[in-house]
């Protein structure tokens, strides 16, 4: 296998690049937790991809992560270079025939989490618990960090500061159809004298003396 930071050989049960130092090994910490996977009620194991500790589910091969090590996903090469070093477990979990949107419960607090798709653009849509964490099926992760490589942080910032930009112009557009109609709306006065001939004609009509 190649190192995923340096692309430098690297044996398989190798923890470490002999090249750059990046952990790659993935080590199980513990028994298995008592929390369930949200998409299949398998049981998660605790593991650290170097050293990025999560819990992973032994049937459908699903991810949970807390807040702090995701971001650290997000921010730090290394730990990039660990995901996608990551051996993906095998699922065991039956295949799933495509399905409706389904919410799925927190794994701690049991509550619905919120389907994000993730910097918005990605296409990769995330379970996420804003308290607790975020769930990831098999390959997402994976899909996340191959993302970020791709530059699709900085093209979604892009993308979003267009969108910001669009959006002001638009308001500054109804705005200034607003003020015009305002304008429009109001009545029109003639000042009328009587050295006009307008004055003069109303002044016969009505008997009025200017």
């Amino acid at each position: 296998m190649a190192c995923p930071s340096c692309f430098a050989p690297v044996f398989r049960d190798t923890k470490h690049c002999p090249r750059c130092g990046v952990r790659t090994a993935r080590e199980e910490l513990g028994p298995w937790m008592d929390w369930n996977c949200p998409r299949c009620n398998g049981r998660f194991a605790p593991v650290r991809v170097g050293d990025v500790e999560l819990l992973e589910c032994g049937d459908c091969g699903g991810a949970w992560m807390h807040p702090g090590p995701f971001e650290r996903v997000c921010a730090e090469r290394e730990a990039q270079a660990a995901v996608l070093a990551r051996p993906l477990a095998e699922s065991r979990a039956p295949a799933r025939e495509a399905e409706k949107i389904r919410y799925l419960p927190c794994p701690e607090c049991d509550k619905h989490m919120n389907r994000v798709n993730f910097a918005r653009y990605s296409g990769v849509i995330m379970d996420v618990c804003k308290e607790h964490g975020t769930f990831f099926d098999r390959d997402e992760l994976r899909r996340i960090v191959t993302f970020i490589r791709e530059g699709g942080l900085e093209k979604s910032r892009e993308r979003q500061r267009e969108r910001l930009v669009e959006e002001q112009q638009r308001l500054r557009r109804m705005q200034m159809e607003i003020a015009q109609e305002r304008r429009s709306a109001q009545p029109q006065y003639v000042r009328v004298g009587n050295d006009g001939a307008l004055g003069e004609l109303l002044a016969d009509m009505f008997g009025l003396g200017f």
